[in-house]
């Protein structure tokens, strides 16, 4: 198991300078959304509509209240992140004393969303060390990949499991997100991702085989057919005292379209920057 970090660490030393300023893994799906959130426009939209229909939830509210409601979730969003962060750390790395003192520092036990959050990862890290031969590797670790025509790209996966009975490797991308949209009957992304539908899923999909392909373009660790990816969505409410649950790929691996993707993002990365 170590072994395997230590290729990724070896190699990420080689890479780390040459991959500096390169476009990252996030600002790539970026460019694919057609129409980013204009927070201020529909701010206003909504204030508007709340004038006129008292049951609306932002009835009575300015657009700058609603604003403001808005940025605070976004930075309670991210601060649940940072726990998160913080606590499978802390399990993974068996730190059970820090551990202990941080759910004090945090007042833990008063926190019902921490907990949600936090027994999710630990129901999923059982299950899949427990009920399937997936040993833990590692976790937060720095990816780089190049494709054919040089151009350039960096990431960070959550979390990585392996099977040494079969040489297989699991990438799990952990998300606190409310509602993860699969479909989107009325919006693709753009070109040249056109094919694939607006949604939650295709992006993080993109993010997760982009992983796979530099594990084994970049890493030599396995063949793309040894490698899985999911996204573990952790709840705010448990379904049946189950605190996660696990979403597949929203479409199979290519290669070839993804340096697609990598090529393309990459030019309009470097135009502007």
């Amino acid at each position: 198991m170590n072994t395997i970090i230590k290729i990724i660490e070896e190699k990420n030393k080689q890479l780390k300078d040459i991959f500096k300023g390169s476009l990252s893994v996030s600002k790539l799906c970026n460019q694919y959304i057609k129409e980013p959130f204009d927070d201020v426009g529909m701010a206003e939209m909504c204030a508007k509509k709340g004038e006129l229909d008292p049951n609306y939830k932002y009835a009575g509210m300015t657009a700058e209240q609603i604003l403001n409601q808005w940025h605070e979730k976004s930075e309670r969003s991210k601060y649940y992140g940072r726990m998160l962060d913080d606590y499978s750390g802390m399990i993974l790395d068996n730190n059970a004393e820090e551990l202990e003192q941080w759910k004090i520092d945090k007042h833990f036990d008063d926190d019902k969303l921490l907990n949600c959050f936090c027994n999710g990862f630990l129901q999923f890290y059982d299950f899949i060390t427990s009920k399937t031969n997936y040993k833990y590797i590692g976790r937060e670790l720095p990816l780089y990949l190049q494709t054919p025509n040089g151009d350039k790209i960096n990431g960070r996966l959550d979390n990585l499991f392996y099977d040494e009975n079969t040489n297989a490797f699991i990438i799990i991308d952990y998300k606190t997100t409310e509602h993860i949209k699969t479909k989107n009957y009325n919006q693709k992304l753009l070109d040249p991702a056109s094919m694939l539908d607006d949604c939650d899923m295709n992006l993080y999909t993109i993010q997760l085989h982009i992983y796979k392909k530099a594990l084994v373009e970049t890493y030599n660790l396995t063949t793309y057919d040894k490698i899985s990816v999911y996204v573990c969505n952790l709840l705010r409410e448990p379904l049946n005292d189950v605190y996660y649950k696990l979403y597949s790929q929203n479409f199979l691996f290519n290669t070839y379209l993804l340096n697609s993707f990598i090529e393309y993002s990459n030019s309009k990365f470097l135009l502007t920057n």
